[in-house]
């Protein structure tokens, strides 16, 4: 009688915890989010059943010690530190995978479609499972990390509307005289304001919303609201988005900002920007001090080691 009500005891817990479970997973159908909202329900069917079977086998162990008049706390003792032990010993990394992707499926720091960057691993996430997710890099092949990680590194998220930064030092060599700096700081800051005029605009997403909503309709609302979207997208794109200043006698620092919807074009941008800063540098025949980026290599190695 006693495991009867235990076990419908805990049954009856979890079914009133997984209601709000089942209609999150309901309204997330919707938005596409399905994978990791079934994640979650697997992962508290998981819970549920080794709930209800710690509890069915404590009872049981309970009933045959009534029987045979044995204790049975020393069995159950010497069975929980040997769970203990294993998963101390042997599945550390199992648990702790399974952890992480509980975080994940709850607080969703990571979702589908996320653009993110750890340690050497660039990319964005595809799919979203209990003890790891999937990473598409932009090379096109695909990573499947545990995540386990996201518990013991930093994981860099990128928003997919937000300006970027693309930062440059040009370390010159120490015979550059002053008239080739000055030469050098002139050539790159007229060729990046060339660049901003003939760069690709891309449409917001309030932009594509009013197109979206104006298709199949010509009232005077939708078209003011097309105009003002319009409007706005080229007031941002005419801001001052990039400086070239001169650090110290020897070294220029390039800042420049690229507006992207997506991660992989920043990056495309970002190579073709580097690409004509070094093309400037070959055609004025500045040499750079070898030194200097020797010394910074060797420097994120120490500190990646």
């Amino acid at each position: 009688m006693d495991l009867i009500c235990s076990t419908y005891l805990v049954m009856h817990l979890f079914d009133e915890i997984e209601i709000p479970v089942e209609n999150r997973l309901e309204y997330t159908c919707q938005q596409d989010v399905y994978t990791s909202d079934v994640d979650m329900l697997i992962a508290a069917q998981v819970i549920r059943l080794i709930l209800i079977a710690v509890v069915v086998s404590s009872c049981i162990l309970d009933e045959l010690g009534q029987i045979t008049h044995y204790n049975t706390a020393e069995v159950s003792t010497v069975a929980g530190i040997m769970i203990e032990v294993i998963m101390l010993l042997g599945g550390y990394s199992w648990a702790s995978n399974i952890i992480g992707g509980l975080i994940v499926l709850i607080d969703e720091p990571l979702k589908k479609g996320s653009c993110v960057s750890f340690q050497k691993y660039q990319g964005v996430v595809e799919s979203l499972q209990l003890q790891s997710f999937s990473l598409r890099q932009y090379d096109k092949s695909l990573v499947y990390v545990p995540n386990g990680i996201l518990m013991d590194n930093l994981v860099e998220l990128h928003t997919d509307f937000l300006e970027q930064q693309c930062r440059l030092l040009v370390h010159c060599h120490s015979t550059t005289d002053t008239s080739a700096m000055r030469q050098l700081v002139q050539t790159i800051d007229y060729a990046l304001q060339q660049r901003k005029g003939r760069r690709y605009k891309e449409p917001s997403k309030k932009l594509w919303t009013a197109l979206k909503r104006g298709r199949g309709r010509t009232d005077l609302r939708t078209s003011l609201m097309v105009k003002k979207a319009s409007e706005k997208e080229e007031d941002q794109t005419q801001q001052h988005r990039f400086w070239v200043t001169i650090v110290d006698a020897y070294t220029i620092e390039i800042v420049y900002y690229i507006f992207r919807h997506n991660q992989k074009a920043f990056m495309a941008e970002k190579t073709e920007v580097l690409l004509e800063i070094t093309a400037i540098i070959q055609k004025l025949g500045i040499h750079l001090d070898d030194d200097s980026y020797s010394s910074k290599s060797q420097l994120q190695k120490s500190s990646s080691g």
